[in-house]
């Protein structure tokens, strides 16, 4: 089991995490990533967006990652030294989390970059047991992960048949010579679409009536482990 998939399993050691964002388990941690240079207007209505939909418990879940923490290296300066100088709505915000902030040195690869894997892995580990291991649930959550989780299955279902029906237009047309690239290009885009699939339902789902009510969490979704790793790049 990967360090990611770890890090997401909805219950105890023994149930086997599936790698995916709470695909039917409910989390256990929620991370904000923000870039240490920076603190937007929209990030700030997203959180507060966030919190608005899902209530004042979410904070006992998460923790703030705050990455380019090689700037503040070259500057001297403590993690703790740059919270002073955020704006002071990203400090409450801080402070509601119980002070769980963790930055990353955006250069650092290989072991090192593993070590500050670890060690985020360590304060969510440290933050489930204060929770006595209670992952977090709310009924919109769950559902908006059920309507999410339809659309994916809808999608893999219409590229098989899309798939299945290139495939014998090919046999049909081309020749056998012809017909070989022909079907590793159909295979290929095929499973190009299976690993974006979550990523277009998302967009589908954030065009559709039902934005003002997942917005956040689709938005969001991509913070929560595994996703936050993509994001560090």
């Amino acid at each position: 089991m990967s360090l990611e998939e770890d890090a997401v399993k909805g219950n105890n050691s023994s149930t086997k995490g599936s790698g995916k964002v709470a695909a039917k388990k409910s989390p256990h941690a929620f991370i904000l990533v923000l870039n240490i240079a920076r603190y937007t207007e929209e990030e700030e209505k997203s959180v507060q967006h966030f919190v608005d939909a899902f209530g004042e418990n979410i904070f006992k879940y998460f923790i703030i990652l705050f990455t380019r923490k090689d700037d503040l290296d070259e500057e001297g300066k403590s993690l703790y030294d740059h919270i002073k100088t955020v704006p002071a709505t990203l400090q409450v915000f801080i402070e509601k989390c119980g002070g769980r902030v963790i930055a990353f040195n955006n250069r650092l690869k290989g072991e090192e970059g593993d070590e500050q894997v670890k060690a985020l892995l360590s304060m969510i580990y440290a933050n489930v047991e204060k929770n006595d291991g209670e992952c977090y649930k709310n009924e919109m959550y769950i559902e908006a992960e059920k309507r999410l989780q339809e659309r994916e299955a809808e999608i893999r279902k219409q590229a098989r048949l899309e798939r299945e029906r290139d495939l014998q237009k090919i046999r049909e047309e081309l020749s056998d010579e012809l017909a070989k690239e022909a079907e590793r290009k159909v295979h290929l885009r095929y499973e190009n679409t299976l690993g974006m699939t979550r990523d277009i339902a998302r967009e589908e789902v954030e065009k559709g009536k039902d934005k003002s009510v997942i917005y956040t969490v689709w938005n969001f979704a991509k913070l929560i482990l595994p996703g936050i790793f993509s994001k560090l790049g």
